[in-house]
């Protein structure tokens, strides 16, 4: 009976200290070049590092295509690496035998560019997530152009909205004046574009076409209606023409054309895009000591552009305040109310 039970009993062991102590031991045979199959050469220093190809396909697609696709590199005992610098491949390499990587301002840049090439996702995207909490009105556009290099998309999308949320200090940075026309006129014609007077859009295209006005007055009339200014087109472009066989190198001349061809269309700056932002306040408590407390079911708006309340629908349902959400489309005075549970 003894010797049944024995059979039976059994025991799944599972030893939590195993990863480490693989990852150490790889780490070891790494340093003393033990067991090690392949040679990483730096193309432009020459420097060595000789690795094991079951890691570095095990942390890269790059390198586990090249090892198991019959490319030339699949036999080849030393691997050339171009376009990437020493230092940093020493800090990815390291990264696949102890899971550590050190980035500093110095190194994001250059490391998420060669995480990218040699597909490292998880150092790129750790690297992307350090540039989001660098990111400032005086490097939205350079961060913003290197995301979209490299798609990262979360990189992009934060520099954007920097890019729109601070419009006005933007156009005071030296990296707006060499936007190239096609970004210069995604930006102007952005929705959530945030300026609090229109002025600052007329600036903005004067200061970028009188840059380089050789070169960019032909984009004017399109940039300008990008930021929705009705002008008269004819009359605009004919005092271009004058102005710039004048040798036009002055944002304030360039300012007062737009006016003028704003005043003969019969339109002034008034006319351009009105911001729509505007704050709902929903709901609400009143307490008084002299007063039972009770709930108080107010829906009103602030609109930020003429700084005015306004009262709106009163709720519907007696909805517990904690647990409503709403909804603005832009462009639509409608809101969308949904309970949450």
């Amino acid at each position: 009976m003894s010797h049944r039970r024995a059979e039976l009993y059994s025991y799944d062991f599972c030893d939590v200290d195993h990863p480490a102590a693989l990852l150490d031991a790889l780490r070891r045979f790494y340093t003393s070049g033990l067991f090690t199959d392949v040679a990483l050469q730096c193309g432009e220093s020459g420097q060595v590092f000789h690795c094991h190809k079951a890691l570095l396909s095990a942390r890269s697609s790059y390198f586990k295509v090249m090892f198991t696709a019959d490319m030339r590199e699949r036999s080849n005992s030393v691997i050339k690496l171009t376009g990437v610098d020493s230092g940093v491949l020493d800090a990815l390499v390291n990264y696949v035998y102890t899971a550590q990587l050190s980035i500093t301002q110095s190194n994001v840049q250059s490391l998420l560019e060669a995480a990218d090439l040699l597909q490292f996702l998880s150092v790129k995207q750790a690297c992307e997530e350090f540039l989001v909490r660098l990111l400032d009105v005086d490097n939205c556009l350079g961060m913003h152009a290197f995301a979209e290099l490299h798609l990262c998309a979360g990189l992009e999308r934060e520099a954007r909205r920097v890019m729109l949320s601070r419009f006005t200090e933007l156009i005071q940075q030296e990296e707006f004046l060499e936007l190239d026309p096609g970004k210069m006129s995604s930006v102007l014609a952005a929705q959530n574009l945030t300026v609090q007077r229109d002025d600052v859009l007329i600036d903005a295209v004067a200061k970028w076409v009188t840059h380089d006005l050789d070169n960019r007055v032909h984009c004017s009339a399109e940039l300008l209606h990008s930021i929705h200014l009705e002008l008269d087109e004819i009359y605009f472009k004919a005092t271009l023409e004058v102005h710039r066989r004048c040798l036009l190198n002055s944002e304030d001349i360039f300012k007062s054309m737009i006016v003028q061809a704003l005043r003969s269309n019969g339109k002034d700056l008034s006319a351009s895009r009105k911001m729509s932002s505007s704050m709902y306040i929903i709901g609400g408590y009143y307490c008084s000591c002299s007063i039972a407390s009770h709930d108080i079911f107010w829906k009103i708006i602030f609109q930020v552009r003429n700084e005015h309340w306004t009262s709106i629908n009163e709720l519907l349902t007696h909805i517990p305040l904690t647990e409503l959400s709403a909804t603005s489309w832009v462009g639509h005075q409608q809101m969308e109310f949904a309970q949450l549970s």
